[in-house]
């Protein structure tokens, strides 16, 4: 199994007696010691050490034992690539619905703009039904705000379902801060210092870095 991982055999020694002495006394090589460009897994590597031990007890004890072990290795392998494929179709629905909540940010600020034009032209004595105009407006905006909030509750909850298939998914953790970044900049524009320091923190966690 080593060899097969590595493409080499555990030594290289010639004569035979020399390859005899070097598996009675010499430690094995870790595989990825031998073949670095081969990129084993540790889980792959550990079985293999141990299938090489030069203790009897310190070795699999029947193939049965060896076969589980690597059996295990590979459901493992199979479900954290299965995960990584979900946690992929999640980040990629979270970042259409981030996508819609940055459309909608512009729809807002453009029906406020419209709001307060149409609010110059009326008096405050004016009755409500000449300001029906300048209601419907101020509704509309109403409507985005709520379809906004909606919208970025389905973020998170998306996003954070992606992270819960793979903790270290790379998109989701990106957009995630890209989410709280719009939050952290909305709060300290307002100059709220509480807002500010809960979303800063919320960003720590997810900007790796950037």
């Amino acid at each position: 199994m080593p060899s097969m991982r590595t493409l080499r055999p555990p030594t290289w020694m010639f004569p035979l007696v020399s390859v005899m002495e070097a598996h009675l006394n010499d430690p094995p090589k870790a595989p990825n010691a031998r073949a670095p460009e081969r990129n084993i897994p540790l889980e792959l590597e550990k079985a293999c050490l141990r299938a090489l031990a030069k203790s009897p007890a310190d070795r699999h004890q029947s193939a049965r034992e060896l076969h589980d072990e690597i059996h295990t290795w590979l459901e493992a392998a199979a479900d954290k690539t299965q995960r990584h494929e979900r946690a992929t179709e999640l980040a990629s629905q979270g970042k259409t619905l981030l996508d819609d909540c940055n459309s909608l940010r512009g729809q807002i600020a453009d029906t406020e703009r419209q709001v307060e034009e149409v609010r110059q032209r009326f008096d405050t004595w004016q009755s409500v039904e000449e300001k029906s105009e300048l209601f419907a407006a101020m509704d509309e905006a109403a409507g985005l705000r709520h379809k906004l909030g909606e919208r970025a509750s389905e973020v998170v909850m998306t996003l954070s379902a992606a992270l819960g298939q793979d903790q270290e998914h790379a998109e989701a953790r990106r957009l995630m801060a890209d989410f709280y970044w719009e939050r952290f900049l909305k709060a300290e524009s307002r100059h709220d210092l509480e807002g500010r320091d809960f979303y800063e923190k919320l960003l720590s966690s997810f900007h790796d870095g950037r």
